[in-house]
C-alpha cells in the first residue's frame, strides 16, 4: 500500500513539474510598424507581466525579416537567427535565460 501511495505522489509531483504555466498564460499580440506601413516588430507578451514569450519576428524597413528568436520569461532563450535581405542565415545565436552561450557565423 505504502508503494502505491508513494508512486502516485512521485506521478503528481512529476506532472506538476512538467507542466508549463507559460503556455497557459493569456497573451497579447505585440505589433509595431514602420511609417510605411510594413511591420517592424511581431510576437506575443504576457498579459499580466508584459513579458516577451515565444517567437518573435524582427524586420527591416524594406520588409525583409533580420532576426528571428525565442523569448522565455521575457529573456532570450534558444536559437535565434540572423539574416540577410536575401534570406539567408548569417549568424545564428543560442541563448539560455537571456544569457548568449553560443554564437555561429557560416562558412562560404
Amino acid at each position: 500500500m505504502r508503494v502505491v501511495v508513494t508512486l502516485i505522489i512521485l506521478i503528481m509531483f512529476v506532472m506538476i513539474g512538467c507542466s508549463s504555466t507559460e503556455s497557459t498564460q493569456d497573451t497579447i499580440v505585440f505589433e509595431k510598424y514602420y511609417s510605411n506601413g510594413k511591420p517592424s516588430i511581431l510576437g506575443q507578451k504576457v498579459k499580466s507581466t508584459g513579458e516577451a514569450i515565444g517567437e518573435w519576428k524582427f524586420y527591416a524597413e524594406n520588409g525583409y525579416l533580420k532576426e528571428i528568436g525565442y523569448y522565455k520569461n521575457g529573456k532570450e532563450h534558444g536559437e535565434w537567427n540572423k539574416y540577410d535581405e536575401q534570406g539567408n542565415v548569417i549568424s545564428t545565436s543560442y541563448y539560455s535565460n537571456g544569457k548568449n552561450f553560443r554564437t555561429v557565423v557560416p562558412w562560404d
